[in-house]
């Protein structure tokens, strides 16, 4: 903070000289400004991919999850089918019976 003060005052200085000088001040304040500018952004697009990554990490934590819990159901509804598969086919045999006593 201090440069910039000395560079300000400076700046001021030879502003007072002549326009040529104030020119060259103002090109000076400008090109502080921008790299202000640059320094900002790159510090900010730095702490967006750090952010990303870690979104990232995280949502395929939560997809993992996801299809371990996806297979366990698709296990637990595969067993169920097949219980069903065999009381349907038990019930068919009682119904074919009681049609064939009747």
């Amino acid at each position: 903070m201090e440069n910039a003060t000395l560079v300000t005052t400076a700046a001021d200085q030879l502003a007072n000289k002549t326009d040529r000088w104030l020119f060259i001040c103002a090109e000076l304040v400008l090109a502080m400004f921008v790299v202000f500018a640059m320094r900002w952004l790159i510090h900010r697009h730095e702490r967006l991919i750090e952010e990303h990554r870690m979104d990232q990490k995280e949502h395929t934590a939560q997809l993992t999850t996801l299809f371990v819990d996806c297979n366990s159901t698709r296990e637990k509804l595969a067993v169920v089918i097949d219980r069903n598969t065999l009381a349907l086919n038990e019930t068919t045999g009682v119904i074919r019976e009681l049609r064939a006593k009747v």
